[in-house]
């Protein structure tokens, strides 16, 4: 015979693995990610719904939509097509995992230090343009950093405060 008490127990695990699912999704799908957009093949900045795709049911994948694109409202409210490159490697476009994948291996442009682990936050690393000038992220549009990695070279924070800021 099952009793009051095993009903409101089975209750709670199932709580508890719900909010435990819906917790990891919100984590997987939150931040802004860089995209190829499949209607004009350029970088684009979009955002999901992360809370649509937390509160999905707790079995089964989750409802994956944008919620902002850099595209939008030139481009009007697309069919969401990118939503698949985002699904099949949610990591991989988050900005500060494409950021921290272009400094690996490589050394400050200024002062030769390599780079290790990179987090991005405080103490970040930033950039140097082809005509020499000292860039921080905050100043780049996520959707242009593709074509600023491409021709930037890396620049360590100590550099970076050094050349930037005026003590």
């Amino acid at each position: 015979m099952v009793t009051y008490d095993g009903f409101a127990l089975l209750a709670l695990c199932l709580l508890v693995l719900y909010f435990q699912r819906a917790g990891g999704a919100l984590m997987t799908y939150r931040g802004v990610r860089v995209v190829t957009c499949p209607g004009t093949g350029q970088p684009a900045a979009v955002e999901l719904a992360a809370w649509r795709a937390a509160v999905r049911p707790v079995f089964g994948k989750p409802a994956l939509r944008i919620h902002q694109c850099s595209g939008w409202p030139e481009r009007g409210h697309c069919d969401q097509g990118c939503v698949r490159e985002i699904a099949a490697a949610p990591a991989d476009s988050l900005v500060p995992n494409i950021l921290a994948m272009w400094y690996q291996d490589r050394a400050c442009v200024c002062c030769g230090t390599p780079f290790r682990q990179i987090h991005i936050g405080s103490h970040q690393p930033g950039l140097m343009s082809p005509e020499k000038i000292m860039i921080e992220w905050k100043e780049i549009p996520p959707q242009n950093i593709p074509q600023v990695l491409a021709a930037a070279g890396p620049v360590c924070w100590t550099c970076l405060m050094a050349e930037t800021h005026s003590w």
